[in-house]
């Protein structure tokens, strides 16, 4: 298989435009008839974070289809969008290892990672994120993948815990091309909003926030959960919980 080529791109449309051109050229179609298929990782990264621990993202695209696909793979939040264009053979698996630094050259930033499949299912798409610890390497936490381009408006992220055993960060992603109001309500018991955010999210932007950060009132606590609404279908919003002697993590994804 050849190896993917490196682009950078002014635009989305820019980017499904030449995709579709190319694999109209291949397969002699218009690029009317081409259907792209959505997946997204929420979060990705190559960063260093709270006690020097050096976070990777490693990425698996999995063609189940008894045809040839193309694929585009894309960094949503990060400056010019990078993105690269690839093809994986019937029942073949493309693997990046530390996709952000390996592949696209990104360091110290994170970023939902888009998966489009020029076909009309996706690719099956499966990320893990470990960390680098002064003691060795943390357990992979899998990440939720979310198929579609749209996510529930309303949702609900449980078992948050800030305190001295474990620190939460909170993520709040916007990956289209229209602003999304998100308003965030800590609960201890459901329904009963201790206290209530609104943040207003730009296109193509991805925010990351330790929980008392975004709640300073709240300086300890077990067990907390977080309602979320919001104006977008296409945003969303994630938590992290991280041991803070092993450095060990937990993803929270849209449910």
């Amino acid at each position: 298989m050849p190896r993917p080529g490196l682009y950078n791109r002014p635009s989305m449309s820019l980017r499904l435009l030449a995709a579709a051109v190319i694999l109209s050229v291949s397969l002699g179609a218009s690029a009317q008839e081409q259907t792209v298929s959505d997946a997204i990782v929420p979060v990705g990264g190559s960063v260093q974070g709270l006690g020097g621990v050096v976070w990777s993202t490693d990425v698996a695209l999995h063609n189940p289809m008894p045809f040839d696909v193309d694929v585009v793979v894309s960094l949503v939040g990060v400056p010019d969008d990078p993105f690269i264009f690839s093809s994986i053979r019937a029942g073949d698996t493309l693997t990046f290892s530390d996709l952000p630094r390996q592949t696209f050259g990104v360091f110290g930033r994170l970023s939902p990672i888009r998966v489009q499949t020029l076909a009309a299912s996706s690719v099956i798409v499966a990320a893990v994120v470990h960390g680098l610890t002064a003691n060795g390497q943390t357990e992979p936490e899998v990440l939720t993948v979310q198929y579609g381009k749209f996510r529930p408006m309303l949702q609900t992220i449980p078992a948050l815990n800030v305190g001295k055993q474990f620190r939460t960060n909170i993520g709040i992603v916007n990956p289209s091309d229209a602003e999304a109001t998100v308003l965030l309500a800590l609960q201890k018991v459901a329904g009963r909003n201790i206290a209530v955010v609104t943040r207003v999210v730009p296109p193509f932007t991805h925010i990351q926030l330790p929980l008392d950060t975004i709640f300073p009132l709240l300086t300890e606590g077990e067990n907390v959960s977080l309602a979320v609404e919001h104006t977008n279908p296409e945003a969303y919003v994630y938590a992290s919980v991280i041991a803070n002697d092993t450095h060990n993590a937990r993803y929270y994804g849209p449910r």
